[in-house]
């Protein structure tokens, strides 16, 4: 079962990097901020991090670029 799991609010985070996210939980966060990522929708790895698919990194990219949340990435507002 997909988890919502935070961002990081480290600068310069990498996106892509399954380790800079945390918390899973079954509700989508509500994170403060501008225009961030927030969290994304995915399965666990195996090592309680999120399994980063293809997917995802489609629905980050769009979510980032359009400034729209997307299916599987939400951003901070």
């Amino acid at each position: 079962m997909p988890k919502w799991y935070t961002f990081t609010t480290q600068p310069g985070a990498d996106t892509n990097n399954p380790n800079n996210y945390y918390n899973p939980q079954d509700t989508q966060p509500n994170c403060p901020g501008n225009d961030r990522l927030c969290a994304i929708l995915a399965e666990d790895n195996g090592f309680g991090f999120p399994l980063i698919t293809t997917q995802i990194l489609v629905d980050i990219a769009n979510a980032l670029q359009s400034g729209i949340n997307q299916a599987r990435a939400v951003l901070r507002f």
